[in-house]
């Protein structure tokens, strides 16, 4: 594959949500000779590097949109593929004019709920990408499992724990799926307390950090925990096992992420026990908890690497390119 069209909803680093985007595609770059990026919106961002461009085609109405992506994958020297990334409408809008010039069209997806619009751009996916099959929500023969893509250099453990109290953190978009106000109900029942971070429909509920903080932050925690029921990996989730931190979930969406017998004491099946499980690692002495969080890590490493991901990425794109 010599040039690979990535559609993004956004580029800029500093976005509590999709900040992760602009080093997972700036590392993708290096095992690709030629990475175009079209974003709904561009903000703040480190310097491409070399082999990368990156235009904004956003603002304005839905129309506007789409003849701005329709002319600039026309002008474009061929892609030999082209991933949409976390979003349908874009690779909707722009189908005619891949079509127009034989790009195939692939996208990553990782998240349980499959609108409308995902549903009628399924049949024109020749591949979907995704990081574990409980990701994607919809029966389809194209689906590939690749991991989640945690940048494990970045999320590393702390050199030690906290000092006390005992915290437990849960990040993240805040979207009343993620049920924030269980996690809220859990650490007050088991004396623990809590830091809210995100972004999303709860205002007042937590405040919002830049992807790039969020290493930092998860190392000032004892804990993550989460109640999502998205019914996909929670990302946050991941990252905060790549910092070795432990992890309590009270929902399904880490169960295909983690080994049978670390989801077993990573997920809990009811809000007494997910409270009797915060409890329960606050008892734990720190070389307790340590342990257990880089059996967690280990097992981030194993399945859910960037480098990893990204390679296995590569190589399925590589198979359509023409």
């Amino acid at each position: 594959m010599r040039h690979l069209l990535l559609l993004t909803p956004a580029w800029h680093s500093e976005d509590p949500a999709l900040g992760f985007a602009v080093g997972w595609a700036s590392a993708l770059r290096t095992l690709v000779p030629r990475l175009t990026v079209l974003a709904l919106r561009r903000g703040a961002a480190p310097p491409t590097p070399p082999g990368m461009t990156v235009r904004a085609v956003g603002g304005g109405g839905r129309a506007v949109v789409g003849l701005r992506l329709l002319r600039a994958i026309a002008a474009m020297d061929r892609p030999d593929v082209a991933l949409a990334h976390m979003n349908w409408p874009m690779p909707m809008a722009a189908l005619p004019a891949l079509r127009a010039r034989r790009v195939p069209l692939a996208l990553w997806w990782a998240h349980g709920t499959a609108p409308l619009g995902l549903r009628l751009l399924l049949p024109h996916l020749a591949l979907v990408l995704s990081s574990t099959q409980q990701a994607f929500p919809l029966a389809t023969r194209r689906l590939i499992v690749v991991g989640q893509g945690i940048d494990t250099d970045a999320f590393a453990p702390a050199a030690a724990e906290p000092p006390p109290p005992f915290t437990v953190i849960t990040a993240g978009r805040l979207a009343p799926v993620k049920r924030v106000e269980l996690v809220r109900e859990a650490c007050a029942r088991a004396g623990a307390a809590l830091s809210v971070l995100g972004q999303g429909a709860l205002p007042g509920q937590g405040r919002a950090l830049a992807h790039a903080t969020m290493p930092a932050a998860l190392r000032g925690a004892h804990a993550f925990a989460t109640a999502s029921l998205t019914g996909s990996p929670d990302k946050a989730a991941l990252e905060a096992m790549a910092c070795a931190l432990p992890v309590v979930a009270l929902g399904e969406g880490l169960r295909g992420a983690l080994p049978p017998d670390l989801a077993r004491q990573v997920i809990m099946p009811d809000m007494l026990s997910f409270t009797a499980r915060l409890a329960a690692l606050a008892a734990m002495t720190p070389s307790e908890r340590r342990g257990f969080g880089l059996a967690l890590r280990e097992a981030v490493m194993a399945q859910h690497d960037r480098a990893g991901q990204q390679a296995r990425i590569v190589a399925a794109l590589s198979a359509l390119a023409r």
